[in-house]
């Protein structure tokens, strides 16, 4: 019989998980002469509500596996550390907090079952609004422009299927700045999708920092592409452009100046070369410093070789490994 493997990052999600089962549990059910099902949780050490709770729910339910990392190393290092414990013929990381519809997972295994090695969940429509849902729109459009050479699926989060053999790959890249969102396209396969609507979150609140959204965007830039570093060409192409236009005006005012047509005292000059030359050099280097320094960082990270995430235990049917 093969397995399917429910990959779910946790992180204070007391709340949630109630609902959580509630709703899992009868897509289960209603599977299970056909396909066995493990629920790996992947929880973080200084989160001892969570843990407890599934703790418990582990004695109710054998399918409920519970990763715990020493510390919280991050969303998407999480993900990864379920998909590294994970043994099912098939793997679905999925949220917690059910903003992810488990009942595309039925459909989903369907197209596994029709061949396809990877199957997107697309969402039909998104609940953000305003700064939040412009950020994302904008993000993805710059983001898609960027990618060329990988096909980044617009509307795809961590939620899909995948079969076995892409997990395999997955696991062999080791990366230390992971996003499953560009490690799944660039490691290709066969691809569909399934279309679900993406929903509030159930109990509780999100602890994801609107911080994190700046952080994201540029990790997934810099790692999908070394564009950015392009991007310090044209910046200096238009700082000494403008630069340039800017002493041109300037000699002008002055030549107007000399032949009495416009009055403008030295001082106005000297202010405004001093400004021109320090504001455009100043953003000039400022930029550079920071797009190159994310690059840096990231060949610091690959360079340490530390681990992207570290397990302290894992729990099957209440046995710690």
């Amino acid at each position: 019989m093969k397995k399917i493997s429910l990959v779910i990052p946790v992180y204070h999600e007391e709340e949630s998980l109630p609902f959580f089962f509630e709703a899992v549990n009868p897509i289960v059910d209603n599977l299970k002469e056909k396909y066995d099902f493990e629920l790996i949780f992947v929880t973080d050490m200084p989160d001892e509500g969570t843990y407890n709770l599934l703790i418990e729910k582990q004695k109710e339910q054998e399918n409920v596996v519970v990763v715990r990392l020493s510390r919280s190393f991050g969303h998407e290092e999480a993900v990864q550390a379920g998909l590294k414990v994970s043994s099912g013929d098939a793997v679905i990381p999925l949220d917690g907090d059910l903003q992810d519809d488990p009942h595309a997972i039925p459909e989903m295994i369907n197209k596994w079952e029709e061949g396809y090695q990877v199957v997107n969940g697309k969402r039909s429509s998104r609940q953000e609004k305003g700064l939040s849902k412009l950020f994302v729109k904008t993000f993805y459009k710059m983001f898609h422009k960027w990618s060329k050479k990988i096909n980044i699926p617009e509307n795809v989060g961590d939620f899909r299927l995948l079969d076995r053999v892409v997990v395999d790959e997955i696991n062999k890249l080791n990366e230390k700045s992971p996003v499953l969102k560009i490690e799944v396209p660039y490691v290709g396969f066969k691809t569909t999708e399934v279309l679900y609507e993406r929903k509030n979150r159930v109990g509780g609140k999100t602890h994801y920092k609107k911080s994190a959204l700046f952080k994201n965007a540029f990790d997934y830039f810099t790692i999908i592409s070394d564009k950015l570093l392009l991007v310090t060409f044209k910046t200096g192409f238009i700082s000494g452009l403008l630069s340039f236009l800017s002493f041109v005006v300037e000699l002008v005012m002055f030549i107007l100046t000399c032949c009495n047509i416009v009055i403008i005292s030295e001082n106005v000059y000297l202010a405004w070369l001093i400004i021109n030359i320090v504001v455009l050099v100043s953003a000039f280097i400022e930029g550079c410093i920071f797009i190159v320094g994310g690059y840096a960082h990231k060949a610091y990270l690959e360079a340490n070789n530390r681990p992207s995430y570290i397990i302290e235990s894992i729990k099957y049917n209440n046995k710690e490994k």
